[in-house]
C-alpha cells in the first residue's frame, strides 16, 4: 500500500449508504482512494481470493448473509486485512460483539462524516499493521523458544534442524533452504540438509569450494551475505541461487564459540526481492541454534569414538591378563611337570620305606614318626596334584549331577580330614530338587577347598560351619558360612589370584582353581568376609535345562 493509494473494498447492499460513503472518501483530497463495491458477501469472498485490499467496509446485514455471522465469512477469507463495520444500528451491543471478534473498528451510519471515516481507516490499517508485527513476534518468539527446548531434549538433533529450518521458511515465506558444512578431510562444504530444489540437484552441488558461490564466500570470509534484488542486480556469486528463481538470499556463517567456520545456513525466496530487517534477525538467531546442535552432534560423536576407545582398550587390557594367565599356566605346568618328575619318585621311595618299617616295628615313638613322615609325604603329593590341576584344567565333562549327594560326600570327607572337630549346620534340603549339569570330579573339587578353607579358618575348632542353598531363578547359589577369622578387606581383591594364600602353608591355587572351574561350569563364585566375624564363600551355578 502507497500512503496515497488505498485500496478498499466496501460490502454494501444499499445504493444510497454506498454513495454516501463513497462521496465522504472523495472529499479527503490529501488521500488517494481505490475503490471496490460488492453487495453480497460470496461476491467479496471471490473478490478477495483475486485482488489485494488494504482495509474492508462493510455492513452486517446482506443479502445471503445477516449479523456477525457475515463479518466472521468475511474474516475468515483474509485475516491480514482490517475490517471497519458500518451499520446502520446504534447498538453498544453488536458494536462491542464485532469487535471482540474480527473488526478493527465500528461505526454508525448517519454519526460520521469523510473525517471520522479517514481517520478511522487510517488507525484500523496501522493498527493491524501493529498487531501483526506483535503477532510475527510471538510466532518467532515460540518457534525459537521451541525448538531450543526441542534441540536439548532430543536423541535426533539433525532432525531438529531440519523441521526447525522448515518452519523458518514458511514463517518468512522462503522457498529454499541450504545447511552447508565444512568437511575437514577434504576442506570443502558439504551439503548436510536442504529444501526447495530436487534430489537429483542436490547431488550436483552436494560438495562447494570455499569462495565459490554465495555459501562458499561466507564459510571463507566467515561473515553475512545478504544479496537482494537478484534478478537486476550481477553477481556471479548469486549465479546459482538465480537459477532456482530466488530473487532475496541471504547466508549466515555457523561459528565455533572461538569464531571457527563450522558451516553455513542460508534461505532464499522467490517471492519478493528484500528482506525485513526483523527476517534477517530471526535467520541469525536460527543459525545461532543450529550452531548449537552441530556442537553438541560433534560433542556426541567424540563422546561415541572415546568409548569405543574405552571399550577397544578395555579388551586390549582382558586378552593381554588373558595371555599373561596362559603363559602363567604354561609355566606352570612346566614347573608341574619338573615337580612331578624330580619329586614324586623319591617321595614314593619315603612312602615305601615308611610302610617296610611300620610292619617291622612296634615302637610307639618309632610309629608315631612314620605317621608324621606318611602325612608329610601326602600334603606334598597334594602340592603336587594342585600345580598338574591348575595347569591342566580342562573343559568340564558335563552330565547329570545330584548335586546334594555330591556335597554331603564332601562335607563328611572334610569332617573325617579336618585336625579339629568343627560342628556344621546343613540346610540345602532345595539341592534334593535341583537339576544341575556338571563335572562331579571338579565340582568335588571346588567343594572340598572350600569346604578345607572354612574349617581352617576356624581357631581350635570352637565354631561352626553353615551350609545353605538359595534358589535365584535360573541359577541356585550354595553358601558355605564360617564363623572363623575372616579375611582383611585388602587380601578379598587377591584372594582369586595364582599363589597367594594368608596360610602358612598352601600353594595359595585353591581358590584360583576354584574359581576358574566355576567359570567353565558359566557359574561364580564371591566371597564376602568381616574380619573377627567370619566369611561366606557363594557359589552360583545354572540349573539343568528342563
Amino acid at each position: 500500500m502507497e500512503r496515497n493509494n488505498i485500496q478498499i473494498l466496501i460490502i454494501e447492499d444499499n445504493p444510497a449508504d454506498f454513495r454516501l460513503v463513497a462521496e465522504m472518501l472523495k472529499e479527503k483530497s490529501n488521500l488517494s482512494f481505490h475503490i471496490t463495491h460488492m453487495q453480497k458477501v460470496s461476491d467479496a469472498r471471490k473478490a478477495l481470493e483475486s485482488a489485494s485490499f488494504d482495509v474492508i467496509l462493510m455492513d452486517l446485514d446482506l443479502p445471503d448473509s445477516q449479523g456477525l455471522n457475515s463479518l466472521e465469512l468475511i474474516a475468515h477469507s483474509n485475516l491480514k486485512i482490517p475490517i471497519i463495520v458500518l451499520t446502520g444500528l446504534d447498538d453498544e451491543d453488536v458494536g462491542t460483539q464485532a469487535i471482540q471478534g474480527h473488526a478493527n473498528d465500528y461505526l454508525v451510519k448517519g454519526q460520521i462524516n469523510s473525517n471520522s471515516l479517514s481517520r478511522s481507516i487510517r488507525y484500523s490499517i496501522e493498527r493491524k499493521k501493529a498487531e501483526s508485527v506483535i503477532q510475527r513476534n510471538l510466532d518467532r518468539f515460540e518457534l525459537l523458544s521451541t525448538t531450543a527446548s526441542e534441540l536439548l531434549q532430543s536423541t535426533e538433533p539433525q532432525q531438529v534442524v531440519n523441521s526447525l529450518c522448515r518452519k523458518v521458511m514458511e514463517h518468512l515465506d522462503c522457498h529454499v533452504f541450504f545447511n552447508f558444512l565444512v568437511d575437514e578431510k577434504t576442506g570443502r562444504l558439504h551439503l548436510n540438509a536442504f529444501d526447495g530444489i530436487s534430489e537429483e540437484e542436490a547431488k550436483r552441488v552436494e560438495w562447494l569450494d570455499y569462495g565459490a558461490a554465495v555459501c562458499g564466500c561466507v564459510a571463507r570470509d566467515g561473515r553475512r551475505i545478504v544479496s537482494e534484488h537478484i534478478p537486476t542486480t550481477p553477481d556471479v556469486k548469486t549465479d546459482l541461487v538465480k537459477s532456482y528463481g530466488v530473487k532475496a538470499y541471504a547466508c549466515h556463517p555457523i561459528l565455533e564459540p572461538s569464531g571457527k567456520v563450522m558451516g553455513t545456513l542460508s534461505f532464499g525466496t522467490t517471492s519478493k526481492e528484500t528482506f525485513r530487517e526483523s527476517d534477517l534477525a530471526l535467520m541469525k538467531a536460527v543459525t545461532d541454534q543450529v550452531a548449537i546442535a552441530i556442537i553438541r552432534m560433534h560433542d556426541e560423536q567424540k563422546l561415541q569414538e572415546n568409548q569405543l576407545e574405552i571399550a577397544r582398550v578395555q579388551i586390549l587390557r582382558e586378552t593381554q591378563k588373558e595371555l599373561d594367565r596362559t603363559k602363567r599356566l604354561s609355566d606352570i605346568g612346566t614347573l608341574a611337570a619338573t615337580v612331578a618328575h624330580e619329586l614324586r619318585n623319591p617321595l614314593a621311595a619315603i612312602n615305601i620305606t615308611s610302610a617296610v618299617i611300620k610292619r617291622k616295628t612296634s615302637d610307639e615313638a618309632i610309629l608315631k614318626h612314620l605317621h608324621n613322615i606318611e602325612k608329610s609325604v601326602s600334603e606334598s603329593d597334594q602340592i603336587i596334584n594342585n600345580l598338574l590341576f591348575y595347569s591342566k584344567i580342562k573343559n568340564p565333562h558335563l552330565q547329570n549331577l545330584d548335586i546334594y549327594s555330591v556335597l554331603e560326600e564332601c562335607i563328611s570327607h572334610t569332617q573325617e580330614r579336618a585336625k579339629n572337630k568343627v560342628s556344621v549346620k546343613k540346610a540345602f534340603d532345595l539341592l534334593k530338587a535341583t537339576p544341575l549339569y556338571g563335572d562331579p570330579t571338579q565340582i568335588k573339587e571346588v567343594l572340598n577347598n572350600i569346604l578345607n578353607n572354612a574349617f581352617d579358618a576356624i581357631p581350635n575348632g570352637n565354631g561352626e560351619v553353615v551350609v545353605t542353598s538359595r534358589d535365584k531363578g535360573n541359577f541356585i547359589s550354595i553358601d558355605i558360612k564360617d564363623n572363623g577369622i575372616g579375611i582383611p578387606e585388602g587380601d578379598i581383591e587377591r584372594i582369586f589370584d595364582p599363589f597367594f594364600t594368608t596360610k602358612a602353608k598352601g600353594t595359595g591355587l585353591g581358590l584360583s582353581v576354584c574359581k576358574q572351574i566355576i567359570k567353565l561350569h558359566n557359574g561364580t563364585v564371591d566371597i564376602n568376609s568381616v574380619v573377627g566375624q567370619g566369611t561366606t564363600v557363594s557359589i552360583t551355578l545354572p540349573k539343568q535345562v528342563q
